[in-house]
């Protein structure tokens, strides 16, 4: 049995450094990135730096095989559900195995947790998270944080099996390990010199922006590809119309666009992400869309498409904000396809999306495929509760077009696919609240700003840098809820003048 795995080994070292002197090793191609990391100056510390988390996770401590990787996952996930049932339990002070409104207000969570709100885990809408609403909640939160980068990690070092018989034994590791240290050790003394070391430290950091990049890719979770599939890549920051329906609560603007699908054969995948919230308004020929993943920061939906056609992601913005001729947008676009399984057929980007016709306005990566900036948008109010009035407030309705041109857009929020719930305004977000609340005779538009005639129940959400403006409310006017953004606030107290 020895024989045969010396046989083995010398055969792997074969392959990688040939059979002359140690420097026909540069000619060889460069190892395999997950055995860069772990690479030191010396040849011994090297491979026992790599036979580490081998060691660890073959239950064997010998074999290493995609069950094992299984069973760590398994582990990983019990593990978070555990400490996140832990939180639960923590935060039931009066021990009645219910986490009340008062207990959930004033619930500590840590930084792992502050993306997922425990309210989400309330899935009758009572105010109150049971046991079981908890169990429910922890298992798919688990699911969804399982430890990702360890387990894409061994994952990478089992594909190294040179027979691909689906088992990584140590031999095969150790004799690919000494390969990959002799690509470097030009001179195979086993050490690293200063040269080699340099050559060495070039080739990580290229592996590093590309290891992020797969980190960041693989933070969402982008459905494959089929191969009879055409995938589109679109990327905005912004959708220049405002919506009435929010999909990031009522204290943030949600905005909106339309992707109309021209007639074809080819089913579509669909990889869209915004940096705002975002509900995607699906029209033409929906019935080529076959799969439709989104992406923003605050929320996201799609209106227009099946539930089971839809994976979204409303906590963080998944696809960079591209640009022609950037090798980052380049490196990006390339591990993407990599993650999809399938090339990348076209891309848009526009800081204001406004509305998109598929396949037209998208260009191959070749091409210039940030061009055909749509300007000509139809401007609406079809989202205001009322229209009578509007140009009686020419400044507000003025500020309106400038700063959405679409206007506000009128959407069914139970026609809506959300990442979070979908829900109607209270008061709509903006310039559009501030018309809102100027035709039901709340506000009166001053040439300074507005002076509230009436209480209202919240401010407008999204009155943050250029949109902040200025409200005076009378003494004893109860102010409204929300957040006013960086809007000044003040009260006036009779003949004392203006509070802040």
């Amino acid at each position: 049995m020895r024989c045969k795995q010396a046989l083995f080994t010398t055969v792997v070292l074969l392959l990688f450094v040939g059979t002359g002197h140690p420097q026909e090793a540069s000619s060889l191609k460069r190892p395999a990135e997950i055995l860069m990391p772990r690479m030191v100056d010396s040849r011994e510390s090297y491979i026992a730096a790599i036979m580490l988390p081998f060691r660890a996770n073959a239950q064997d401590r010998k074999t290493l095989t995609q069950d094992d990787i299984n069973r760590k996952a398994g582990r990983d996930r019990a593990l978070r559900k555990s400490m996140l049932m832990g939180v639960f339990f923590n935060t039931d002070v009066n021990g009645d195995n219910v986490l009340d409104a008062n207990e959930l207000a004033h619930m500590q969570i840590n930084s792992e947790l502050r993306n997922r709100s425990w309210t989400t885990a309330d899935m009758d809408g009572d105010g109150k998270v049971t046991v079981a609403e908890a169990l429910a909640f922890t298992a798919q939160a688990a699911e969804k944080s399982t430890n990702v980068p360890d387990r894409g990690q061994l994952e990478r070092l089992l594909a190294l099996d040179p027979n691909h018989d689906g088992k990584l034994t140590a031999d095969e590791l150790e004799a690919i390990a000494t390969a990959a240290f002799a690509y470097y050790d030009k001179d195979g003394d086993g050490i690293l010199s200063p040269d080699e070391k340099d050559a060495l430290n070039r080739d990580s950091a290229v592996i590093q922006k590309t290891e992020i990049l797969r980190q960041q890719v693989g933070r969402c979770a982008f459905p494959k590809a089929d191969p009879r599939q055409k995938v589109y890549v679109i990327a905005s920051y912004e959708g220049g119309t405002l919506s009435n329906t929010t999909v990031s609560g009522q204290d943030k603007e949600t905005e909106t666009s339309t992707i109309d699908i021209a007639d074809g054969s080819d089913p579509l995948y669909l990889a869209v992400s915004s940096y705002t919230p975002m509900i995607w308004r699906i029209t033409g020929h929906v019935e080529r869309v076959a799969s439709f993943f989104g992406s923003a920061r605050g929320g996201v939906g799609v209106l227009g498409l099946p539930r089971e056609k839809v994976v979204l992601t409303g906590d963080q913005e998944c696809i960079n904000r591209l640009e022609k001729n950037s090798v980052s947008s380049q490196a990006y676009l390339g591990t993407l396809a990599s993650v999809l399984g399938h090339p990348i057929d076209g891309v848009l980007f526009r800081y204001t999306a406004f509305d998109i016709s598929l396949p037209s306005d998208a260009k191959r990566i070749d091409e210039d495929w940030q061009a055909g900036k749509k300007t000509n948008v139809d401007f609406t109010l079809n989202g205001l509760p009322s229209q009578e009035r509007t140009p009686a407030f020419p400044q507000t309705l003025s500020s309106l077009r400038r700063f959405s041109p679409g206007g506000i857009a009128n959407i069914d929020p139970k026609q809506v696919v959300a990442s979070e719930a979908a829900e109607r305004y209270q008061i709509l977000p903006q310039e559009a609240g501030l018309l809102q609340l100027l035709q039901d005779g709340s506000l009166e538009e001053t040439g300074k700003g507005y002076l509230a005639r009436k209480p209202f129940a919240r401010y407008p959400a999204g009155l943050a840098g250029a949109h902040s403006v200025a409200f005076v409310f009378p003494e004893g006017m109860q102010l409204p809820a929300g957040s006013r953004g960086h809007s000044r606030v003040q009260v006036l107290l009779g003949d004392n003048g203006p509070k802040p």
